[in-house]
């Protein structure tokens, strides 16, 4: 929000140009979040297998970054995606808000090799 507020809230192409920065960053940090980390500094060591409460329940690290992906692939596999302007930004957002999660993922995950 801090990037949105100050840099592109009053220009809307500015805004759609920081949107993948934005969205990377908030995935990671949302993901940290959720593997309890108490900032972002600290240097975690997490499983694939670990099981993480969301806001849909509990899930594993692992089916919690799939199902990420498996959402965007489905937005953006439908036949008349993007359908406008807004719908290619959320497009956009989710797939850089599932490449932060993969970056914790290959930052942290001790068993991340099975993630490939």
């Amino acid at each position: 929000m801090y990037d949105v507020v100050n840099y592109s809230a009053k220009d809307p192409m500015l805004y759609f140009a920081n949107r993948g920065f934005t969205e990377y960053h908030a995935g990671q940090i949302e993901f940290l979040k959720l593997l309890e980390a108490n900032s972002i500094e600290e240097k975690i060591s997490f499983s694939l297998t670990k099981f993480i409460t969301t806001v849909i329940g509990d899930t594993t690290v692992l089916e919690y970054v799939l199902s990420g992906r498996n959402g965007t692939r489905q937005l953006v596999s439908e036949i008349d995606f993007p359908y406008n302007l807004n719908s290619f930004s959320s497009g956009i957002g989710m797939i850089f808000n599932h490449l932060g999660r993969v970056s914790i993922c290959r930052l942290y995950a001790s068993d991340y090799e099975i993630f490939n």
